[in-house]
């Protein structure tokens, strides 16, 4: 798989080695969730593996995005390189998505 879990305390920190299109994408939407309950309020991901991410990758990041914000807490994206950032800025998720 194209990622590692991390939790210290109430925090996840997810890093991701693979570009996030298709198949990585559905990865994400099956196994990562689960791991995100009450108990997390910050999600981390470590964006620094990732050149390209599709349709399928953004949703998965909004997704994840809205289920750790219903919970009270937030979503934190690092390390964003500039191509991923371009699209981000495209499709406006940079007004929404905290890029550190």
């Amino acid at each position: 798989m194209g990622y590692s879990i991390r939790v210290e305390g109430n925090t996840m920190w997810l890093t991701l080695s693979n570009n996030i299109a298709l198949q990585e994408a559905r990865n994400l939407r099956e196994t990562i969730p689960p791991f995100i309950n009450e108990n997390i309020n910050e999600l981390h991901i470590d964006m620094s593996g990732v050149d390209f991410i599709d349709s399928g990758g953004l949703g998965t990041l909004v997704k994840l995005f809205k289920q750790i914000q219903q919970q009270g807490g937030k979503m934190v994206m690092t390390n964003v390189k500039d191509t991923v950032k371009e699209i981000l800025k495209v499709t406006k998720l940079t007004d929404v998505f905290e890029i550190r």
